[in-house]
């Protein structure tokens, strides 16, 4: 395969199930390749759509300087994927976005029940937690694209994190611990009042600081029984 060189930018074609241009990256690679010129040259299909190195590609852009590249023509689109992720590995991010542009309807809702969730103040990985349908193994199912959506239990315990935000928790109650192991309590114990759960932290304090997640769900548990009848009490 032979190298080629041009500033015709245009020519080539990004897949829309590739992962998004992380710009910190291409600043880092601009800095690279101002100090010692692009070592290493993108490679692409026979028409041209970038099977690898699109930051490289936009850092080239981005400095007005000639991009190298070779054609590969034994490659296929679903080598974009596993050259991405074989030079670093893709982040939930990168995976939600790869199914949606496949056509996977469940995660083009999560890009929108994501969005939804950053604007309250909660991160993209704890909304792909609470919104997992099959509790755990998050990742693997985003990888995988098996991935479904629980708008009803998802939408509800990130309701009940926003509420206990008011409490002397305060931010804390955004925190990945806090959220997935309020998440664990509420999945066992559906029933549960979060009206019950508020009251009682005026008398015991909820301790977010645990290393263990285990023992904040033991610590939400607790408050929440607190004198509480035996008959209205929850467990997991």
């Amino acid at each position: 395969m032979s190298i080629n060189e041009t500033k015709q930018y245009s020519m080539f074609k990004h897949y829309g199930h590739n992962r998004e241009i992380d710009e910190n990256r291409v600043k880092k690679l601009m800095a690279s390749i101002k100090a010692d010129g692009l070592i290493q040259p993108i490679i692409v299909t026979n028409d041209l759509h970038i099977i690898d190195g699109q930051h490289r590609l936009s850092s080239c852009i981005k400095l007005g300087i000639p991009v190298w590249y070779v054609v590969n023509n034994f490659m296929t689109s679903e080598a974009v994927t596993t050259a991405n992720n074989t030079q670093k590995a893709w982040s939930r991010h990168n995976w939600i976005h790869h199914h949606a542009a496949k056509g996977s309807a469940d995660y083009k809702r999560l890009i929108e029940l994501v969005e939804e969730a950053e604007e309250d103040g909660f991160t993209e990985n704890i909304a792909c937690e609470v919104y997992n349908k099959d509790s755990g193994q998050t990742l693997k199912r985003l990888k995988e694209g098996t991935y479904k959506v629980d708008e009803t239990n998802g939408g509800m315990i990130l309701d009940y994190a926003e509420k206990m935000s008011h409490t002397h928790l305060g931010k804390k109650a955004f925190g990945t611990k806090f959220v997935r192991a309020l998440a664990k309590v509420y999945i066992a114990n559906n029933n549960m009042s979060i009206d019950n759960l508020i009251r009682k932290t005026a008398y015991n304090k909820i301790n977010t600081s645990f290393n263990n997640e285990s023992d904040i769900v033991s610590d939400i548990i607790d408050c929440y029984n607190y004198r509480l009848h035996q008959d209205k009490k929850i467990s997991i």
